[in-house]
């Protein structure tokens, strides 16, 4: 576990076998949010106000390897993590996380990619390398944004949650709209994208013939997809 209070602590109920280490507290990673294991061992860490972490878990050494500037209310922040699964051959990483200056009203997310510069507790991300691969638009007063990032080893492509981004109280009326957001072929809200690791678009999506579909989609009706 990377921070959990003793209250937290006291209320996990764990199998015969099974104990909890504390190897990162709150004083060193400040709102943890994703985690992805690079092959040397280490975990890296998202926090939400935009830093990122590599944690020897041998050692439990912690240090900043980069951060990003993202927009923070709500429930934005930076968000997923996950690395080329050639790495560090291919010395990728990437990143969800939102825009500060999208428009008034507005939320922007982005998906990026960055060179990972360094190796071991050396290890940077240069920020001069990002490339933007996927980017929407959402309601600022809406919650509900997603942002997990899970790349597929055989299939050579990267998946992304994207929350319904729902503002109406009346979540029933939403939720039986078959025109919602999430249900919306053309809208990236609510759904799980499908993407090369360049930004194309994978041939064999769902959705590449479909008529006014975005042709990333590949699974609709979600809420709030955290994790993949």
């Amino acid at each position: 576990t990377l921070t959990l209070s003793s209250a937290a602590l006291a209320e996990v109920s764990l199998p015969a076998g099974f104990g909890i280490e504390t190897v990162a507290g709150p004083e060193v990673v400040s709102e943890p949010m994703e985690m992805a294991f690079a092959p040397d061992g280490a975990a890296w860490v998202t926090g939400r106000t935009g830093q990122l972490w590599r944690i020897d878990t041998t050692t439990r050494a912690t240090q900043s390897v980069g951060s990003v500037a993202t927009e923070v209310s709500g429930d934005r922040g930076l968000h997923g993590i996950a690395f080329h699964p050639d790495f560090p051959r291919i010395p990728h990483v990437f990143l969800a996380y939102h825009l500060t200056n999208a428009p008034k009203d507005k939320y922007v997310a982005r998906v990026s990619r960055w060179t990972v510069t360094g190796s071991g507790a050396a290890s940077r991300i240069d920020p001069a390398s990002e490339k933007s691969l996927v980017e929407w638009e959402g309601d600022q007063a809406g919650q509900h944004v997603g942002g997990a990032l899970l790349a597929h080893p055989k299939e050579r492509v990267l998946y992304i949650t994207t929350g319904e981004n729902n503002q109406n109280a009346n979540l029933r009326k939403y939720c039986d709209d078959p025109n919602n957001k999430a249900q919306s072929l053309g809208d990236p809200r609510g759904k799980v994208l499908r993407i090369g690791f360049d930004g194309s678009v994978p041939k064999d999506n769902p959705h590449v013939h479909t008529a006014g579909a975005d042709p990333r989609v590949f699974t609709r009706g979600h809420r709030q997809p955290w994790s993949l």
